[in-house]
């Protein structure tokens, strides 16, 4: 068991919601380093999926393209609000904070 099919069963278990995962081949040039941070991204993903996104399904998918690497985490939650939340009060804060 790879340790993404690991941290999707962990995920089934602790948050009672399907967390699949589909590995069509092995990613021969992904060395241990990338695999940590593949495997952080990842987790980060699945986290934010549960917490904020109150997913009940969650699809982790990694697969090699052209010498790349693809990860890809997919649920089925709320999503992301379609209407930008106060736009221009972010942009006089980040201006405000560029000087420093």
């Amino acid at each position: 068991m790879s340790a993404l099919e690991e941290l999707a069963a962990n995920v089934e278990s602790a948050f009672q919601l399907r967390c699949l995962c589909n590995f069509p081949n092995r990613c021969p040039f992904a060395t241990r380093p990338w695999l940590i941070h593949l495997y952080r991204i990842a987790q980060e993903a699945i986290q934010n999926a549960v917490k904020h996104g109150k997913a009940k399904t969650i699809r982790i998918e990694l697969k090699e393209l052209a010498r790349c690497i693809e990860l890809r985490v997919e649920d089925d939650g709320v999503g992301f609000p379609r209407k930008p939340r106060r736009e221009a009060a972010w942009a006089c804060t980040t201006w405000r904070r560029a000087p420093a």
